[in-house]
């Protein structure tokens, strides 16, 4: 879709030229209306001023009365449009060069014109002219010295811009020549006059038709987010009373974190005496019974021992059967099996009783663990290495059973989860390839793969609600602008063409239902060319037929070429150089 603001100053451009025309119009007609009082003398003056509007085409036509050359040239960033007479040697020739600025589409107005011819052998010839007679046109002047080719090179420079334009195979000719008659107007009927003028007040800008990879897409509304595994929140445990980790310090928003790493304690009220003396009592009743438990398996792996040692030697003197013997190992083996594991059950009992010095009755402290008679002290410690993105609590405040009071950020990935609807999905092709774009008055699509990003998971199920299936895709957390809940669009390439004919989307006017693209054909005219169209990518589109790679169209001021197309002598006529 066209942008409605560039479309409104088109047309308000547009329109500016009419009412020029329409001034000009009516100064006309005032000016026949006089002549008609006026007696016969002044009527011939009238008649000599007709000729002033044909003072461009004198200035341009040599004795033989053929037309100017005409000549349409470009460099990486000017056009050229040059008008001059068939050169001839030892004559004064004068060179009509019209100069604009390819990225603005406005004429050179404050640089200089080098104008130099180069024979293929003798010497060159050099003008400069120091600035325009009007703004983009310059009138240099040369007289060849030598009949011939000469290349022509045009240097434009100034603080607009700065380039040079080589027009080549001028031919020089040592005298006067039969000209060939020139086409007839029936040969340009369909051609659209556009003067270089007209073309610079609605800043007319050229784009080459191209060669260029196209897609279509597909958009989804996706949203950011941080992977399960980078993101974590820390709640207490416990109702009680935040204080600060052994070192003093109190955590900070933004803070860099490590996993395992101490954040705050959370002191609750100390079960009083019948509790703690129950819970204690259960604990130390449950700490003899698996110590009773390791000494009994080492007693029966003791007796396994012996008794397997003593049959080995009765039966080496024949006094024990091998059954007894095979009997005996057995029972070796259940009492090992047996003692590794109440040993087993010793040390992890041990170690989960570590982690609760308060039951082991000795008062001793660890960092951010404290036993005592009226307290408590629990940490929340960090469960993975991250940036703090939430601080919730304050030293000294009371805190609920669940209460979130920390949440921890790992910023080396996020997420983009794509929802798209169950009926686009057959569009889809195997290989998914997207971009996203960040919602805003002017979006920036980037690709996902450019941005170091993959695609992590494929929808396997339709969710019910939104009848969509979510595409996941993994990007590094360091891409610029993207933070974890923003929503954002997402475009996955549906189809594609390599290599196809690409002109821009705002070249493109609807004709009589039909689109058109309007063609370059020399500096002050066009031609107009229906154009077939295919895929649509990002301000492109695919002429499927109707230009060439290499042709010129109009990308910004077609709308203007439609209107004149209608009157096209109202706009290829009346300006005089």
């Amino acid at each position: 879709m066209r942008d409605p603001i560039k479309q409104s100053i088109e047309m308000e451009q547009i329109m500016s030229i009419y009412r020029l025309h329409a001034i000009v119009g009516l100064f006309a007609v005032a000016i026949a209306a006089g002549a008609c009082d006026r007696n016969s003398s002044k009527g011939n003056e009238a008649r000599s001023g007709d000729s002033d509007e044909h003072t461009r085409a004198e200035a341009t036509t040599d004795t033989t009365g053929a037309e100017p050359i005409q000549v349409t040239a470009f460099s990486e960033k000017l056009e050229l449009f040059m008008e001059y007479p068939a050169p001839i040697v030892g004559r004064s020739t004068e060179f009509l060069c019209h100069f604009t600025i390819l990225e603005t589409g406005q004429p050179v107005r404050i640089s200089s014109l080098t104008v130099e011819a180069r024979p293929a052998t003798g010497q060159a010839q050099r003008t400069v002219e120091t600035r325009p007679v009007r703004d983009g046109i310059f009138k240099p002047r040369l007289t060849f010295a030598e009949e011939g080719r000469h290349d022509l090179v045009l240097r434009i420079a100034g603080l607009e811009v700065e380039d040079e334009v080589i027009v080549g195979d001028l031919l020089v000719r040592a005298g006067e020549f039969s000209a060939p008659s020139p086409k007839g107007p029936e040969a340009d009927h369909h051609q659209i006059p556009f003067l270089m003028e007209e073309q610079w007040t609605i800043g007319m800008l050229l784009t080459t038709v191209e060669r260029r990879s196209l897609s279509t897409w597909l958009e989804a509304p996706g949203r950011v987010v941080s992977p399960p595994h980078a993101r974590a929140e820390v709640s207490s445990p416990m109702i009680g009373r935040l204080r600060r980790r052994s070192d003093g310090a109190w955590p900070k928003l933004g803070d860099k974190v490590a996993e395992g790493e101490v954040l705050a304690l959370v002191e609750s009220p100390l079960l009083y005496s019948a509790e703690v003396a129950e819970r204690s009592f259960d604990i130390r009743q449950k700490s003899i019974a698996v110590r009773e438990e390791v000494a009994r398996a080492r007693a029966s792996l003791d007796f396994a021992k012996t008794e397997h040692a003593r049959l080995a030697r009765l039966h080496s003197s024949a006094t024990a059967s091998e059954r007894e013997v095979n009997e005996a190992e057995r029972e070796l083996a259940i009492a090992e099996a047996e003692h590794e594991a109440a040993l087993a059950l010793q040390h992890w009992f041990d170690a989960v009783l570590a982690d609760y010095p308060e039951f082991q009755g000795s008062g001793a402290q660890t960092d951010g663990r404290e036993a005592g008679r009226m307290s408590s002290l629990t940490a929340l410690t960090a469960p993975i290495s991250g940036e703090l993105d939430l601080v919730a609590g304050v030293e000294g405040e009371t805190v609920e059973t669940h209460q979130v009071l920390f949440r921890i950020i790992e910023t080396r990935q996020l997420w983009i989860t794509a929802q798209v609807s169950e009926f686009d999905w057959p569009r889809l092709p195997g290989e998914i390839v997207a971009d996203y774009s960040m919602p805003g008055a002017t979006p920036v699509r980037r690709a996902i793969s450019a941005a170091g990003g993959r695609v992590v998971h494929v929808g396997k199920e339709v969710e019910p609600d939104s009848r969509t299936l979510p595409i996941t895709f993994e990007l590094p957390g360091h891409v610029d602008g993207l933070r974890s809940g923003m929503f954002v669009d997402v475009h996955i390439r549906s189809g594609h063409a390599d290599a196809a004919t690409a002109i821009p989307e705002s070249a493109v006017v609807m004709d009589g239902g039909r689109p058109v693209v309007f063609v370059l054909v020399t500096g002050e005219s066009f031609e107009r060319r229906d154009v077939p169209l295919g895929i649509r990518d990002r301000g492109w589109i695919e002429a499927l037929s109707g230009v060439s790679v290499g042709e010129r169209v109009v990308s910004r001021g077609a709308a203007a070429l439609k209107m004149a197309q209608s009157a096209p002598s109202d706009f290829g006529h009346g300006h005089v150089h």
